[in-house]
């Protein structure tokens, strides 16, 4: 009797162990995608931007939840007369994405959309 309680308790201390281990290295888990446009403009007054987004997953990540709408959330960085001069999307896990999927046993799972980039003025180059 005695050695199941010792069992189940291992057991446990592992289990909370690896998930200590999930939650620390949340943000490690990512992917970047960078896009830059052909060098052929002359930019001026380039302007950072920065913005993080949710995306939804559902049961352990194999379901698709929703989407954060990229486009809408550039609209509110570009006016008329600017445009994209770099663009940045990384999708990641933080730590508090892991801790959230940990407390519903992994059946909401979000992810972190971080839209990044800047915005400049161009002009076409004279040859």
């Amino acid at each position: 009797m005695d050695e199941e309680y010792y069992v189940f308790g291992c057991l446990g201390v592992v289990c909370l162990a690896i998930f200590i281990v999930v939650i620390v290295v949340g943000g490690s888990w990512r992917t970047e995608v960078t896009y830059v446009p052909s060098a052929a403009k002359v930019v001026s007054k380039q302007i950072p931007f920065e913005e993080d987004l949710k995306a939804r997953h559902w049961a352990f990540g194999l379901i698709k939840g929703k989407q954060p709408d990229i486009q809408k959330s550039l609209s509110k960085y570009v006016r008329s007369g600017e445009e994209i001069t770099k663009l940045t999307i990384i999708t990641k896990h933080t730590w508090t994405d892991n801790l959230l999927a940990g407390f519903t046993l992994f059946i909401y799972c979000p992810v972190t959309v971080t839209v990044q980039g800047t915005i400049s003025q161009a002009s076409k180059s004279s040859p």
